[in-house]
């Protein structure tokens, strides 16, 4: 049997090493929050000089204008990070690059930089495929990293969604004297 014996000293420096490294990263998780955060603070004001919505795109929108069809489960897989353009319940969180505007994201952010950094593996976001777009259901903040440390895909679980943008019609998919919501 064999026993092994680390002095006190031995713990000292290893605890002091182990918080100088979280100092560190904190300190990098820190800045990229500050550089993201800056780049959205700079698009939401050039938005408002054009006259463009600086914020992502809302599913709900999406449910107001199109009928869903259908819905399926398609699996997990890597999606293009440009492609996502849409939020549903957090479209004002972040500009419609990811990048954070409200200052309640940030711990969250820094602690998924944090993990990012590390090299820690983090579940697949989750997404709504609309068409060619997708729309976040959960995972905001870790995509909003991924854009920032310059990734281009990420693993989501994508649910599509068929839809059918009615014509303009005044009447309820359920009574329709045109038909125009038939598919």
């Amino acid at each position: 049997m064999f026993t092994f014996q680390v002095s006190r000293l031995q713990l000292d420096m290893l605890s002091e090493a182990n918080r100088d490294d979280n100092i560190e990263l904190l300190a990098k998780a820190q800045a990229l929050f500050r550089h993201a955060a800056l780049k959205g603070k700079r698009r939401k004001v050039w938005a408002k000089l054009t006259g463009r919505s600086p914020y992502l795109l809302d599913l709900a929108g999406v449910k107001t204008r199109k009928v869903v069809v259908a819905s399926h489960d398609e699996g997990t897989q890597a999606i293009p990070l440009a492609q996502i353009r849409g939020s549903e319940g957090r479209a004002q969180d972040f500009d419609s690059q990811f990048h954070p505007l409200q200052e309640h994201t940030k711990q969250r952010w820094m602690t998924v930089a944090r993990a990012w950094l590390t090299d820690v593996s983090l579940p697949p976001v989750q997404v709504v495929q609309v068409n060619d777009l997708y729309f976040v259901r959960d995972g905001h903040h870790r995509i909003s990293v991924a854009r920032t440390m310059g990734q281009t895909f990420i693993d989501a679980k994508v649910t599509q969604w068929d839809v059918y943008e009615p014509k303009s019609c005044p009447s309820t998919p359920y009574f329709c004297p045109c038909a125009c919501f038939a598919a």
